[in-house]
Parts: structure tokens; sequence; C-alpha cells
């Protein structure tokens, strides 16, 4: 601060000047032509900046696509919602209308059959067999696979009554006569072939019946009673139909095993027969099953008529009398008594 009279410098808190002992003039003197410079200069000021606060600075819009556009893009979408629900329900539909028709079941069954998944392939099977009822297809197939299916997993019952279902159908007779070659196998399998004879007999057909006939099968009888016996004895085996096989340890005969061409030799001890026919067409009948007991160390005094072979046919028995005898001299002339006795 200085001294407006001397403009010599003043120090702080000096209320006049030291140099020429002016009184300090704390407040500056009005001067009302600073405020008219000052009014001045802002309103020039303002006049300036006036026009940059109101020019609009030009805003350049890119040209928007087609797919940019809002009311297009949402259209689009609203069309492509559309096409992909009738896309979904002609699917649904095809699919479900697809699972339901015959050809379908029956072909998803097969597949199943052929990778041994039993239990579905027996849905597929009825069910493309109720198909069929329905659309009145006619077609073997369902039925014959389900009654192969049954086999498969040895429901004899229910593959035999289904087989004969099948015979029921209008076939030709080479499929005819394979299906009754698959129903005697079925039933030889599932011990059930004493009925293959009956059901031959009962086929209308005369000239299928003549085809069929080499099937026939039967049990083996025996000629004598199995039980016990003090001699020897000679059972004879008769059976209509194949060659008879035969084991003596009660195992059950193949055609590996003895083939019977006369009479069975049995052993002293226990003998367990067992016997089967084995037809040309591979046929095996149900098996028979005798034991015969043959003791020699009984003494004669103590033999009786019991111990006298039991004949199923007396023509056997006079057949079988002679050698019997004959076996039973021999015997006597082994049977020397021991030394001290």
């Amino acid at each position: 601060m200085h001294c407006s009279k001397c403009n010599a410098e003043l120090p702080p808190g000096k209320v006049y000047c030291p140099a020429c002992g002016q009184e300090v003039q704390i407040v500056p003197d009005y001067d009302p032509l600073d405020e008219l410079v000052l009014d001045v200069r802002e309103k020039k000021d303002k006049r300036i900046k006036e026009p940059e606060k109101r020019r609009r600075i030009p805003v350049v819009r890119p040209v928007k696509s087609f797919w940019q556009d809002g009311f297009f893009r949402r259209v689009c979408w609203m069309l492509l919602a559309l096409v992909a629900c009738v896309c979904v329900a002609f699917g649904s539909y095809y699919l479900v209308r697809r699972q339901n028709s015959f050809p379908y079941q029956l072909q998803a069954g097969i597949g199943c059959y052929e990778n041994q998944e039993l239990e579905e392939a027996i849905g597929y099977f009825r069910k493309a067999r109720e198909l069929q009822l329905r659309q009145g297809v006619e077609d073997e197939r369902p039925l014959l696979y389900l009654a192969r299916t049954y086999r498969e997993l040895e429901e004899t019952d229910m593959a035999v009554n289904t087989f004969q279902e099948v015979l029921e159908l209008s076939l030709e007779e080479e499929k005819r006569l394979l299906v009754y070659e698959e129903l005697f196998q079925t039933l030889a399998e599932g011990g059930r072939s004493g009925e293959i004879n009956g059901v031959i007999a009962q086929c209308q057909d005369e000239e299928l019946q003549k085809k069929l006939l080499p099937y026939q099968i039967e049990k083996p009888r025996a000629t004598i009673q199995g039980g016990e016996y003090h001699y020897y004895v000679y059972p004879q085996l008769e059976a209509a139909y194949g060659n008879i096989y035969y084991t003596l340890d009660g195992s059950m005969p193949t055609k590996e095993s003895a083939l019977y061409v006369g009479r069975v030799s049995l052993k002293e001890g226990d003998n367990v027969l067992t016997a089967v026919a084995i037809n040309e067409k591979g046929i095996v009948s149900e098996e028979l099953f005798v034991v015969y007991q043959l003791d020699f160390n009984v003494p004669m005094e103590m033999a009786n008529d019991n111990d006298t072979p039991k004949y199923e046919n007396n023509s056997k028995q006079e057949e079988d009398t002679a050698h019997i005898a004959g076996e039973g001299e021999n015997l006597g002339e082994q049977q020397e008594p021991a030394p001290g006795e």
C-alpha cells in the first residue's frame, strides 16, 4: 500500500505516512467512471458469448439399414418365432404319428430282438399287433417275432400259443411249414414233444400234413419195468419214430450217446436207464427214465416168483425166457462156494 500524497510505501498497520505525515486513507475514493467502464466491458463480453451459446452444433445421423431399424427387427423376430413354433408343432405331430405307426413299432421291435433286448421287444410287437388289427394290415411278422421272443425267454406256453395264432393267419405253404417247424422245436425245448403228433393230426391241409409227418416223435418205452432183480435182465426199447439213444448213468442222452440197436446190456448194481428218440428232423422226444437194480449176491433159495421180470408186453416175455434162463445157468456156474463154506 502507498501514500496517496507522496507515493511512499506505507508499512502495515500505520495510520500516517512516515515520510510526509499524510493520513492514510483505508477506503479508496469512489470513482463512477471506473464502474461505467466495468459495465461496458461486461455487456460487451456478454454479447460475444451469447451467440456462441445459441449456435447449434449439427448432428450427423448415419443412415439405418432395415435390420437396424427397430420396427423391422421386431417384425423379423416375431416371424422367426412363429416359424419355430410351427416347426416344433409339425415335428411333434410327425414323431407322435410315426411312433404310433405299424411300421415304426415293428422295426423297433425287430431291432430290440436282434440286440437281445427281449423285454422291450415284446412291448413293441404287442403295440404293432394292436395297430395291425386297428389298421387292417396283413402281416405275420408281429406275431411271429413275438413268438420267437417268448421262445428266447423260455416262456414255452406263451410261445406255443402265439405260434398257433400265426398258423391261423393266411400264409403261404412254405411259410406255414416253417412256422410249424419252429412250433415243434419250441415244444421239444419245453419238454412237450409229446404234443407234436397231436398238432400234426389237427392240420386241415392234407398236403401239408404229409410234409409234417417226418416231425412225428414219441417217448421211448422199455419192455421190462424197473425194479430189483437177482439175475440178468435185458430190457428192450421201442419208439415208433426216429432213433433211440440211451445212457445208463442218468445223464441226458444226445446223438453222441449210445445208439440203441437191440437189447440194453445192464451191469450188476444200479443202472439208471435214460433214453430219448430223435427223428430225422432233429426233434428230441421226452426222456424215458427207468432204474434197474441187479443184485447177484442173494442165495438162490431166497429168490421167489416176484423176481421175475415185469414185462410191459407179454410177447416180449416169451422171447426173453430162454435167453434169461441160459444166463441164469451161466451165473450159477460162476457162483462157486468159497472155501470153508
